[in-house]
């Protein structure tokens, strides 16, 4: 019997299997067992290499402003793994993830006498999550994939109301090395007769989603094609600015030009659904929730004075928006930014983008992580750019690094378990954000 939260979590971590799973059978059998309580939810579910986290964040707030009670399913977390699973933005109790881990320990000891072994980490709480929502019944899930979309665990869902964000090259090595192969599993998640709305993609992944969607009977709609969006202003202190289908303009805080791409799907999103099951939009309240929507670990200001901002940037697509909201809002700041990514990731890739940037400083750590990248891996990557003038510095140590030091600003980033890890050691050392 598991009794507090940090036994059930590190019962999750200890679940391993030799079996390697393929397909959506093994999920299948497992929800099976537990009375399939993924049916009858109302579901959106949200796939893309960047921005699901955004989105869900946009939707969740449009919704619930609009009186709709919400369940989340995001990841990884940030701060604490209950982030994963919340209902209207708050992420679920201690009391219940200990219930729900117990169930998944009567359900383990039942997969262990199938073929398809043990469910591990991922697996179990996307169990959990729709045991959760099956219980308190919200109106709307926003179901976020975890990898890929074709053999995702969420993927059992016969979702008819779909996004997908973005499309980049992320987990080449699962979902493939072309636009096209990875469009190919992230359009997975797409059954039948559903509407999907796609972000702005590169050609041959769009071309792709056609093709699916065409194959399975869904309907597409395309930010660029279906609603437009214009910026007007973008500001570090007064937010950004973009008219929307060339009619209202909305004002939003979360930073980057890629927000207000994911702002602006959404909300073209947001108003098909509501128009689509008889709902009337508030615009005063549509203005409300995009103003207020924040995603921690996304360009978030930790503090004032130093001016500190820590952003998640783990793969290409994440450095190509960090480097142009850099150019955009810091251009007139000496940068120093601290740099630390996983060895599953294209690091070579990322050195490539990182020594391109705009800064007056750069420093290569590693964190705890069993697949953090070394200094000295790192280290061999500059190597490989002898023409590098950015002054480049390599520490184990990130600690002592938490400071712009000559400099007008620090930037943070890297993998999002690199940047939970620093938020949290900053806000031991100052529980309160100033003017966040």
């Amino acid at each position: 019997m598991i009794r507090t939260i940090e036994e059930a979590i590190e019962w999750m971590d200890d679940q391993q299997t030799e079996v390697h799973r393929v397909g959506l059978n093994k999920i299948q059998v497992a929800l099976d067992f537990v009375g399939n309580p993924q049916r009858g939810l109302k579901t959106i579910h949200i796939g893309g290499t960047n921005g699901k986290g955004s989105v869900t964040a946009y939707l969740r707030n449009l919704f619930m402003k609009h009186g709709f009670t919400v369940g989340g399913f995001t990841s990884p977390h940030i701060m604490k793994f209950n982030e994963r699973i919340s209902l209207n933005g708050e992420a679920i109790d201690d009391e219940t993830v200990i219930r729900l881990v117990n169930k998944m320990v009567e359900l383990n000891e039942y997969m262990a006498t199938t073929p398809y072994s043990r469910l591990v980490f991922f697996e179990l709480y996307t169990v959990m999550m729709f045991l959760y929502f099956n219980e308190v019944q919200p109106d709307i899930c926003l179901i976020e994939v975890g990898l890929g979309g074709l053999n995702d665990c969420t993927n059992v869902l016969d979702s008819k109301d779909i996004l997908i964000t973005t499309i980049g090259k992320d987990h080449v090595e699962r979902l493939g090395h072309t636009y096209r192969e990875i469009a190919q599993q992230k359009a997975g998640i797409i059954h039948g007769d559903a509407d999907v709305f796609i972000g702005e993609l590169p050609a041959e992944a769009e071309a792709e989603i056609e093709r699916i969607c065409a194959i399975e009977g869904a309907t597409l709609y395309q930010l660029g094609q279906d609603a437009t969006y214009e910026i007007q202003s973008q500001s570090l202190t007064q937010g950004s600015i973009f008219r929307f289908n060339s009619q209202d303009s909305y004002c939003i805080n979360m930073i980057g030009k890629h927000q207000i791409h994911n702002a602006s799907l959404s909300l073209l999103f947001f108003q098909h659904w509501m128009r689509k099951y008889g709902h009337v939009i508030d615009t005063q309240l549509e203005h409300q929730a995009l103003f207020e929507t924040k995603w921690i670990g996304r360009m978030e200001k930790l503090s004032n004075q130093p001016l500190i901002y820590i952003d998640g940037a783990h793969n290409e697509a994440g450095l190509n928006a960090l480097a142009d909201t850099m150019q955009t809002y810091l251009a007139d700041k000496k940068i120093k930014l601290i740099y630390s990514g996983l060895m599953t990731k294209n690091q070579l890739e990322h050195v490539n983008l990182l020594l391109k940037m705009p800064l007056a400083e750069i420093v290569f750590t590693e964190f705890e992580h069993p697949k953090s990248m070394l200094v000295n891996d790192f280290e061999l990557l500059v190597k490989q750019h002898p023409e590098n003038n950015i002054p480049t510095r390599f520490s184990i140590d990130w600690e002592q690094e938490l400071t712009p030091g000559n400099q007008d600003v620090l930037v943070v980033t890297g993998s999002l378990y690199f940047i939970a890890q620093v938020r949290a050691y900053y806000l031991k050392k100052e529980p309160l954000l100033t003017d966040v």
